[in-house]
């Protein structure tokens, strides 16, 4: 297998190895911000490609060819931009983990609930140089830094650190999630879960896979035999507080048990059928974006509170645009869809 220098780093600092495969595999095919000085990494000249099956699977030696400079962007092969999406999410996971447990809690946004780490700086730094460098004509929207749009087709969709709250505490669910959108559609995603290493992936019309292995949501059509996620943050009005809670008190009644870890957890096992579905009442495209792709990649819905569709902003206002947020088995789906058109005085 041919391989990069930074997918050698990949194969030698993994440590599971029931996953060193995936990771190195995935890392020889993408360029990384470390090597973003190196003359061959840059698109201002001709640029190696390694070829790649879908999702994270390598299949064979890799072929490396030569993309043209004057290539247009609508050619940029689906699993190139995976498999870029694949390393900048582990390298990043490795920087969070480095301080994961230190509470370096520097800031707090908005309201009292909605924290930021420097850890979340120095993880997004690193993904956006990544996506620079591998693709400076795109456009970025990241959570910390915000939206860098410059006119692409492609619109690369960052979360640095999901679930800083749970980071800061010492609680393990945190992770990383990018996206990559084709106009307003997503067509790559990762999350992945550094404390277990978990990777899930998808890309448009190939499935979802954890850790190279295909995943489907469950099967199961009853509401009552499932886990159901429910998340919501604090620092909501009373009235808002009151109708989360409303709906919340219906699901409770109708699961076998609600869980909440309010962090992309709740995607990654509603992708793989550990979850029935989740809710989340207030979410915003970079923790969105990603997991609606896996989700419908494992045969799962992922709509608005109500079952509507979602339309993703990805304008210059898209940092503040507010989703509420409903993801499961189709089955599943419907019957929290209902219920949340049931409660909720209003279309959210």
């Amino acid at each position: 297998m041919m391989m990069t220098a930074f997918g050698r780093y990949f194969a030698t600092r993994r440590p599971r190895p029931n996953t060193a495969k995936l990771y190195a595999s995935a890392a020889a095919s993408s360029l990384m911000p470390v090597l973003a000085s190196w003359p061959t990494c840059h698109r201002g000249g001709r640029l190696g490609v390694l070829q790649s099956g879908p999702l994270g699977h390598v299949d064979g030696p890799r072929q490396r060819t030569l993309m043209s400079p004057n290539k247009d962007l609508r050619m940029h092969n689906g699993s190139e931009l995976l498999n870029t999406a694949i390393d900048l999410a582990q390298a990043a996971g490795r920087s969070l983990l480095e301080t994961f447990g230190t509470s370096d809690v520097i800031d707090k946004k908005g309201d009292h609930s909605n924290v930021v780490t420097a850890a979340d700086s120095r993880s997004e730094e690193m993904i956006v140089r990544g996506i620079r460098s591998a693709y400076p004509g795109h456009s970025i929207i990241a959570e910390e830094t915000g939206c860098d749009l410059r006119g692409s087709q492609f619109t690369w969709v960052v979360d640095p650190l999901d679930g800083t709250s749970n980071y800061a505490a010492g609680v393990p669910w945190f992770g990383v999630l990018i996206s990559v959108l084709k106009d307003e559609v997503p067509v790559a995603g990762v999350i992945h879960l550094p404390v277990t290493g978990d990777l899930y992936s998808a890309q448009v019309g190939a499935g979802a896979f954890r850790n190279g292995k295909r995943i489907a949501v469950t099967r199961e059509q009853k509401l009552e035999n499932v886990l159901w996620a429910y998340g919501m943050d604090g620092g909501s009005s009373e009235e808002q507080a009151a109708r989360n809670v409303a709906v919340l008190a219906k699901l409770l009644c109708r699961v076998r048990n609600v869980r909440a870890t309010n962090s992309l957890v709740d995607p990654a096992y509603t992708s793989d059928g550990r979850l029935g579905g989740m809710l989340n009442q207030s979410t915003r495209i970079w923790d969105i974006a990603a997991p609606m792709l896996i989700v419908q990649e494992a045969g799962g819905m992922y709509t608005d509170v109500v079952g509507q569709p979602l339309k993703l902003d990805i304008s210059r206002t898209a940092a503040d645009k507010e989703y509420a947020i409903l993801a499961g088995a189709p089955e599943l789906h419907e019957a929290v869809a209902t219920i949340a058109r049931e409660t909720l005085p209003t279309r959210v």
